[in-house]
């Protein structure tokens, strides 16, 4: 077994495993404990010092003991790992990585020159189009919705296409035309749902926020829950402090997890660039 990931809820670790291929959900109990140095403990420090455990049934218990040895000036250990580590720690340490499903994804949005370019704090435009790549399946897909209600002819547009680039030929290449963004949004919805990780250029700033906006105005918040696994529970609005010192928004999924390529690029190149767009 290997897990994707992992969540807390109250006294409930859930965590997510890929096996031969198929997502499961695993529940454990939250784990509750502690250690204090003791002279007759059956555990060691990293530093050779012995220690005893102690357990408890609930998370108030365990802060009320937490409570009562920093009164008595007690030294512990592990007291602020949370119960999702520690099961990760017990149960899957040295297992093999999972083989994740990774899409990668990129939209375009609509455009009005009197209003600007829109963002994840101003999502008035609506999303036209999708392109999303399923690297355990070799897939490209991409769902676009025409201007003007004016649908092209699939095998025409996928010749021009060629005549503008070669397709590959070793994957999979779709192209589908929506009706409308509520068509685009719901397929999108589809799609990712065997998606363990969701990768772009700049995604965790825009696409998958501005994703979450319009799926929360145009279709409502209960298919945004669709974002994160089932029974992860919704995905959550959050601000942060952009490289400029600005104020955004961005949102966190619950099981389901996201990789900006550009900000890894941005970690790990040796020198800064002036621009990463």
């Amino acid at each position: 077994m290997s897990y994707i990931s992992a969540i807390r809820d109250r006294d409930e670790v859930r965590v997510w495993e890929r096996n031969n291929g198929e997502r499961e959900m695993v529940t454990y109990p939250s784990p509750y404990y502690f250690f204090t140095p003791h002279d007759d403990g059956d555990y060691k420090s990293i530093f050779g010092q012995k220690l005893m455990r102690h357990d408890f049934e609930t998370y108030q218990d365990m802060s009320r003991a937490k409570q009562e040895c920093d009164s008595n000036h007690v030294e512990k250990f592990e007291s602020d790992i949370s119960p999702e580590f520690k099961v990760l720690s017990e149960h899957y340490y040295n297992k093999p990585a999972p083989a994740l499903n990774v899409t990668m994804l990129d939209i375009e949005v609509d455009y009005k020159p009197e209003l600007g370019f829109s963002s994840v704090e101003n999502p008035y435009a609506p999303i036209n189009a999708v392109a999303l790549y399923h690297a355990w399946e070799k897939r490209m897909l991409v769902y676009a919705v025409p201007p003007d209600e004016k649908t092209p002819n699939q095998e025409d547009f996928l010749k021009e296409m060629e005549e503008i680039a070669p397709l590959p030929t070793d994957i999979e290449v779709e192209v589908h035309f929506c009706k409308n963004e509520s068509e685009l949004l719901l397929y999108l919805l589809a799609e990712i749902e065997d998606s363990d990780l969701l990768v772009g250029w700049n995604s965790d700033a825009f696409d998958i926020p501005y994703i979450a906006k319009r799926i929360e105005s145009v279709l409502g918040k209960r298919y945004l829950t669709r974002m994160s696994f089932p029974l992860a529970g919704p995905p959550r609005f959050r601000e942060y402090t952009d490289r400029y010192g600005m104020l955004r928004e961005g949102i966190e999924l619950h099981g389901r997890t996201t990789a900006d390529y550009m900000q890894l690029f941005m970690k790990y190149e040796v020198a800064e660039r002036p621009s990463y767009k």
